[in-house]
């Protein structure tokens, strides 16, 4: 994209540019004189909706003439506000929105010309509906950009940001839809090469009706103004979408001179408001002539398409002809009554007879010597393929012989029945052609098949294989990657948010020790003033010193609290994501699990449909182990996420822990030293050594468990037993691969159906890195 602003300056060029910077000005001052907001920002802009449509006519090399038009303009504007603005900041503000207002239609310009096509665009709905929403979508940039600058500049507050943004965006959105379309309607419309006294006469009275109707519903003060529809319609179907938006832009324009002066449906208590809603009222006329005369071309496209269709159907009707004549295949047609009517050439040599013989149906088999393949028997006339077409039958066989006097032909007959409009069968026709080669090669072929059939069986089955492997490997990529964003977007908001907790955590100190100074000067003040001017102490009682002095010392407190808690969710999310942590590194393992348990913290406490989770952690103090720290993190928010579905798919029934309701669990499942009752949902989370050279982590829940037949398939790729649209399946495989396969460990799990689930990752200590 680069190399289209790459200009060339010719003087051709150079005149281009100062023509665009003389029709942007002095459109810009007509827009002034509606000026209705801080900053000069005015309902009508006429000059965006130029600026698109020379970039879209003249291409992006027009751009320096929109920037210098609109530099100018914005200065002059600026330097004559009341008060005018300094010279610095009006530069300032200036050259931004020159950028901005310049940056804006080559964008769009670029997406126009990348999204619909160049000689089209306005042709169909889809491309109207897509260049309504760019041209929706991009004046964002320059109401951002130039709003802004206001802003910065001091020319608006924070309060009148919303308004004047809208305002600017809406403008400009308007100024696109009444000014740049009927520059693309003219570039897209066809010129017409003559022009009869009538179409001349019809524009004089449709022009006539435009402006009188105008003139009353603007003017004249009359409510007519939706009468102006059926007469843009009338543009439409008659004169094309480029006179119909020139309606539009002349109707705009006696408008605006109505309402300005006070006159119009649209008139409001201010001509702001006023503006606004004229202008969406010509916007609403605009795109209807846009969809409108869309669809009329669309129409005449299908017509023009569906002519040739035609044209094409009649040559293929020929053309069938010709080829059923010329064919190596005979074919026959009777009527419902079993009358033989029609043969073509193939079918009289095979058959032995001449176009025009009369034959009844129980005729045909013993004077054509037909007999069933294999039998000596005649084919059974009933049983013949064109009478059970006529009995409405689609037939094809192949077990028909032709004897004739030195050889036997082996047929194949295709047979189907012909309806009228009412399904009601008519005829049938048939072809049939000579297979006896096919017949003698078939026994040839199926012996080759046979051995082909077992080679092909095998290369399947590895195909299978191979396909199965890479479609796993292609789902864990994904989901690693998947894994990868999130911790690196973790990261970053962990970092964006270290740096201001940390100033206002290191400040907190700071405003300690200056509030007790101040508290240390009021107390000395009220002890050599202990009798105080009756307004001070009017306004010492009102704002009750001695609350603040034990108030503001807690609430200083309270901060530095929220600050350390702050810090250490940072430190968390820093310490899972590890974004410097992607080859091998000894970390500790149980950190890893604390921070995996505070990004599932809200999950724990408002599970769906269930009591809050409750998480018995039992940690034995374990070395530091030598592993690919974010890959085992990804580990241990798989199963805990899949620990907390669990629980919320069983039925709780809340009732206290009383005697009765604690139970001890399967020592085979849950650990023997934890009691619960079952309708508590808890998730243990148990570390430990399992010899010098590996630790265990063990996961558990007493959620709904896993049923025997699927327990073997949890870690297959894609297998899920949750809703469609719940999960991928991809989860516990990904959790497979890094243990097993990255980590050189071992992933298992163990379910009792209605008691719950436990996993066991065992890892080494050492993991080697070529694993």
């Amino acid at each position: 994209m680069l190399r289209r602003f790459r200009l060339r300056i010719t003087s051709n060029l150079v005149v281009e540019w100062v023509i665009l910077a003389i029709l942007y000005g002095l459109s810009g001052q007509i827009g002034l004189l509606f000026v209705s907001l801080p900053g000069n920002i005015t309902a009508i802009w006429p000059p965006t909706g130029i600026a698109l449509a020379a970039v879209l006519l003249r291409g992006d090399r027009i751009w320096p003439g929109i920037f210098g038009a609109s530099f100018v303009l914005a200065l002059y504007d600026l330097l004559t506000l009341t008060p005018p603005l300094a010279l610095v900041p009006a530069l300032a503000i200036s050259v931004s929105q020159a950028m901005g207002n310049a940056l804006q239609p080559l964008i769009i310009s670029w997406l126009i010309h990348k999204l619909l096509p160049s000689r089209a665009l306005l042709t169909s709905i889809n491309h109207i509906s897509l260049f309504i929403l760019l041209i929706t979508i991009g004046p964002c940039i320059s109401a951002t950009i130039g709003v802004t600058g206001f802003y910065l500049g001091g020319l608006m507050s924070g309060s009148d940001y919303l308004v004047m943004w809208l305002t600017w965006w809406f403008n400009s959105v308007l100024s696109y839809l009444l000014l740049t379309t009927p520059f693309l309607a003219w570039q897209c419309s066809p010129v017409p090469k003559k022009i009869s006294r009538s179409k001349i006469a019809e524009t004089i009275a449709l022009l006539g009706s435009v402006l009188l109707v105008s003139w009353m519903a603007f003017i004249g003060g009359y409510s007519f103004e939706y009468a102006l529809i059926p007469l843009l319609i009338w543009s439409v179907f008659r004169f094309g979408k480029f006179s119909a938006t020139l309606l539009v832009v002349l109707v705009s324009f006696i408008a605006i001179l109505g309402t300005t002066q006070g006159v119009g449906p649209f008139v409001k208590t201010s001509t702001h408001e006023s503006l606004l809603l004229l202008q969406s009222f010509m916007s609403v006329c605009a795109i209807t002539c846009l969809v409108l005369s869309a669809a009329i071309d669309e129409r005449e496209t299908v017509e023009t398409k569906l002519r040739e269709a035609n044209r094409q159907l009649q040559e293929s009707k020929s053309n069938l002809a010709q080829l059923i004549e010329a064919i190596p295949v005979g074919v026959e047609v009777y009527k419902q009554d079993g009358e033989l009517t029609y043969l073509n050439k193939t079918a009289e040599q095979l058959l032995n007879i001449k176009q025009g013989a009369i034959l009844s149906a129980e005729e045909i088999p013993a004077i054509y010597k037909i007999y069933r393949a294999g039998t000596g028997h005649l084919y059974p006339v009933e049983e013949m393929p064109f009478m059970r077409s006529l009995a409405g039958e689609l037939v094809r066989v192949d077990d028909l012989e032709l004897h004739q006097k030195d050889r036997i032909l082996s047929l194949e007959v295709a047979s189907t029945p012909l309806f009228d409009e009412r399904r009601t069968v008519v005829g049938a026709i048939v072809a049939f052609q000579d297979i006896t080669d096919r017949k003698q090669a078939q026994q040839v072929i199926a012996d080759y098949n046979r051995t082909l059939e077992e080679k092909v069986a095998t290369r399947t089955l590895d195909l299978q294989r191979t396909l199965a492997e890479l479609q796993r490997t292609q789902a864990q990529l994904i989901h690693t990657e998947k894994m990868s964003s999130l911790g690196q977007m973790v990261g970053g908001v962990a970092h964006e948010i270290n740096n201001p907790i940390n100033f206002i955590y290191g400040n907190i100190t700071h405003l300690e020790e200056y509030f007790q100074d101040l508290l240390n000067v009021l107390n000395i003040y009220q002890e050599e003033y202990p009798t105080l001017p009756d307004p001070l102490q009017e306004q010492v009682d009102e704002i009750e010193i001695e609350f603040l002095e034990e108030d503001l010392p807690q609430l200083l407190k309270s901060m530095r609290l929220g600050a350390q808690r702050i810090k250490k969710i940072v430190e968390n999310l820093r310490n899972f994501s590890r974004l410097d942590e992607s080859e091998l590194k000894l970390v500790n393992i149980q950190d890893g699990i604390e921070n995996t348990l505070m990004l599932v913290q809200s999950r724990l406490d408002n599970p769906r449909n269930a009591p809050k989770i409750q998480v018995i952690k039992e940690y034995e103090i374990l070395p530091e182990v030598d592993c690919y720290a974010s890959e085992l993190n990804q580990v241990f928010l798989n199963l805990l996420n899949n620990a907390i579905d669990a629980l919320e798919e069983r039925r709780w029934t809340v009732t206290s822990l009383g005697e009765g309701n604690s139970i001890n669990p399967s020592p085979d499942l849950l650990h023997p030293s934890s009691q619960v009752s079952y309708s508590v949902p808890t998730i243990w989370i148990r570390t430990e050594r399992v010899g010098n050279e590996a630790i265990a982590i063990r996961i558990k829940d007493n959620g709904v468990g896993i049923s025997e037949s699927i327990l073997s398939k949890v870690f297959d790729p894609f297998f899920t037993t949750k809703p469609v649209g719940s999960g991928t399946g991809l989860g516990l495989s990904v959790c497979y691969k890094i243990v097993v396969q990255q980590h050189g460990g071992e992933l298992s799990c163990v379910s009792t159906p209605g008691l719950g689930s436990e996993f066991l990752v065992q890892i080494p200590r050492v993991v080697k890195s070529s694993i």
